[in-house]
């Protein structure tokens, strides 16, 4: 059954024969019904397929950050899905049958302010690793109040551990906790700047892997 919004003229949600009504972005659309096919998917598709899966398997829980710290929107392309367009492209490394991540080309924010210089990351005893940088707020485009966000990744468990406004430009240094559990398991890092005024960031740094000790 369908319901229709404005009378006949207007949009309408639901299916009518062979048509389907719904809204895309605010926006009402029709579109044909899919059919069903019996066919079984080609190598390719499957293969395909499995990218999009292994892509979104990573990013759907970054997306909410992604949708505030990547680039700038395009039409009808939100920020999450330039991310998701610039990781499938950039960031996934095809093997025999499957693929795998790269994790120095994952970009968790994508802006025009400047990002770490001269940053390293070193694990502590306690579940502690200390995140370092150059304090360049000197330079165009940095300012010594822009605030510094680190995501972790843990390959083991694909969980991902948040770090938000965890210190500023000019502070040069932080340390992270993570949690107990997280001890003897390896991660990977990366780090961004963000300007709250003029809601910009950097683009993100991958610090590399750390073994939390």
């Amino acid at each position: 059954m369908a319901t229709f919004n404005d009378g006949i003229l207007g949009g309408f949600s639901g299916t009518v024969g062979t048509v389907v009504g719904t809204t895309w972005r605010g926006v009402p659309v029709m579109r044909s019904k899919p059919k069903k096919s019996n066919k079984k998917p080609s190598p390719a598709q499957l293969r395909n397929q499995l990218k999009f899966k292994m892509a979104n398997t990573f990013l759907n829980p970054l997306k909410p950050f992604l949708n505030e710290s990547f680039d700038q929107p395009q039409k009808k392309k939100s920020r999450f899905d330039l991310a998701k367009s610039y990781f499938l492209i950039e960031a996934m490394i095809p093997t025999a049958d499957s693929f795998i991540i790269d994790y120095l080309k994952v970009l968790i924010s994508k802006g025009p302010i400047r990002g770490l210089l001269e940053a390293s990351v070193t694990t502590q005893g306690e579940q502690k690793a200390l995140l370092q940088w150059t304090d360049n707020s000197a330079l165009g485009l940095a300012y010594a109040e822009d605030t510094l966000s680190v995501i972790a990744y843990v390959p083991a468990t694909q969980d991902f551990i948040f770090f938000e406004a965890a210190a500023q430009r000019h502070m040069g240094e932080v340390v992270l906790q993570f949690p107990e559990e997280l001890q003897g398991l390896t991660l990977e890092v990366w780090a961004t700047f963000k300007n709250t005024a003029l809601k910009q960031y950097s683009i993100s740094d991958y610090l590399g892997s750390i073994t939390v000790l």
